[in-house]
């Protein structure tokens, strides 16, 4: 806008020369040097108006940051005193565990859910989309709170534990990863207070993204887009556990994130899982059978409930929704290797 009004005053600087120039009071350079003027003071203006549209945007922006920044958190760390973080096993228990979204009260995500998770163990949890799968798992770094019930980590209430502390022994890797513009090497280290070159290339191991990065020309030191746009689905996904591996969690929970990767490729994670990591509590929730048929307990929910509960081969002779689910994906699979 402000270039085009720059133009259009040329115009009368030209018609009013041109007057004067007939009239005999100014010459055609005057008139030249008239324009160079204006045109002199185009960048100037421009410069004025580019300025202040963007303290506009900034000033818009600044008020939107100073409401998230003043909106108190839902989640209450006061009354927390600290824990030897050394020292967790990672046992988990889990008693009367009710949620629902604020404005939803009649509709809980959560009904009344109990169980114990012992130390070192790997647990599934599967159900139907909507089930509360993800919900559940959201409780335990505290992401969200229950409504009612409690949640403890070797016998300590979780809201007695410092957030700080909880979120460095529970590694949590949701279904929508995040990649800042960084090196691969930085994303994984992001946050850690003891990752070293030596742990990074051991967690990309364990996530099996360790080859996939050496094939990149700069290896590690490879620069990501914005949100890991030159990383496919599945090594974005692998990047992100191998970011929750470095921290050496004593719990750690894979909400859905091998959902990207093929059935190969998860159960090879899965197995190094197992292997690297013996002391540590898993908790994954996926909808392939085929990988969480080898935690030690598979949990199943149904409509905000524990529907069923035990291992791979108990939840096979009770004939009932996880077998059903069993039969389903064989079928499928079936299916799939004919095409």
């Amino acid at each position: 806008f402000l270039t085009a009004l720059l133009a259009l005053s040329l115009i009368p600087v030209v018609w009013v020369g041109g007057i004067n120039v007939i009239n005999g009071s100014m010459t055609i350079g005057d008139i030249a040097q008239f324009i160079i003027y204006v045109s002199m003071l185009s960048w100037p203006i421009i410069s004025i108006g580019w300025v202040t549209n963007i303290i506009q945007k900034a000033a818009s922006a600044q008020t939107r940051l100073n409401e998230i920044f003043s909106k108190k958190s839902d989640i209450d760390d006061t009354g927390s005193s600290s824990v030897q973080t050394g020292n967790i096993r990672g046992a988990l228990s889990l008693r009367n565990i009710t949620f629902h979204y604020p404005g939803n009260e009649g509709h809980p995500v959560l009904k009344n859910i109990s169980f114990d998770i012992e130390a070192s163990s790997k647990v599934a949890i599967v159900g139907a989309t909507g089930s509360g799968k993800s919900t559940l798992v959201h409780l335990v770094p505290r992401i969200l709170d229950p409504v009612s019930g409690s949640i403890c980590i070797d016998g300590r209430d979780i809201r007695s534990i410092p957030l700080a502390q909880l979120r460095e022994i529970t590694g949590f890797v949701p279904q929508n990863n995040f990649l800042f513009s960084d090196t691969i090497a930085n994303n994984i280290d992001y946050g850690s207070k003891q990752a070293q070159a030596e742990s990074v290339i051991e967690a990309s191991r364990i996530a099996n993204i360790y080859d996939d990065i050496s094939d990149f020309p700069e290896g590690f030191d490879t620069m990501l887009g914005e949100k890991g746009i030159n990383l496919s689905g599945g090594q974005k996904q692998r990047t992100c556990i191998a970011r929750a591996l470095a921290w050496k969690p004593r719990i750690l929970i894979l909400d859905d994130a091998l959902s990207a990767v093929d059935t190969g490729t998860e159960a090879t994670i899965f197995k190094g899982l197992l292997e690297k990591l013996p002391d540590t509590t898993l908790i994954m929730i996926s909808h392939r059978i085929s990988t969480v048929k080898n935690c030690d307990r598979i949990i199943v929910l149904k409509d905000g409930c524990i529907a069923e509960s035990g291992s791979h081969e108990e939840l096979l002779e009770k004939d009932s929704i996880y077998a059903e689910l069993y039969r389903q994906q064989q079928l499928e699979d079936e299916i799939s290797s004919l095409n």
